[in-house]
């Protein structure tokens, strides 16, 4: 059975899960299309046990501060973010403050590596993440990095029942 893979999901343009899965990063396919299409080539490949992404429903762009469940929620139950490059140029301070401290709450503390940050950019602002994170400058690379995290997490639980096996 395959389990989910929570996405934080921080645009302007994505305010709450409808808007999340029409958001088309790079102006083409809407989000819930590349998701599909990302884990249907992880079915093909032969990985069924690979995980999907599932748009995290907790936090979205143009909410308030977010609390201390939902900060610790970011930090250990989500582990990927797709973050558009608009977020670092909104004229809403307050929305888009809220959103780069989701951001922080969902990155610090999980190490280097410990979390995939997925940043769309196609126009070359060179507004970016304080942390590390993968650049995608349309859907395809999108597709490329969201495949990737799925490989990555899924080699993560496999690493992680050897260890379990091994104790």
């Amino acid at each position: 059975m395959a389990k989910p893979c929570r996405l934080l999901v921080l645009s302007p343009a994505a305010r709450n899960a409808d808007h999340a899965r029409g958001y088309r990063p790079f102006g083409k396919k809407m989000l819930d299309e590349i998701l599909a299409e990302v884990a249907a080539a992880v079915a093909e490949s032969g990985m069924a046990d690979f995980d999907h992404h599932l748009i995290f429903g907790g936090f979205f762009f143009g909410q308030g501060e977010p609390d201390a469940a939902l900060r610790s929620e970011l930090l250990k139950r989500v582990p990927s973010s797709l973050v558009d490059c608009a977020v670092y140029r909104s004229g809403e301070g307050a929305a888009a403050e809220a959103a780069q401290r989701a951001l922080f709450y969902f990155a610090f503390g999980a190490g280097l590596g410990g979390k995939r940050i997925i940043l769309a950019c196609d126009d070359a602002c060179g507004k970016r993440p304080d942390y590390p994170h993968m650049r995608a400058t349309s859907d395809a690379a999108l597709e490329a990095h969201l495949w990737n995290d799925l490989a990555m997490n899924a080699f993560k639980r496999i690493g992680k029942l050897m260890a379990e096996r091994q104790s």
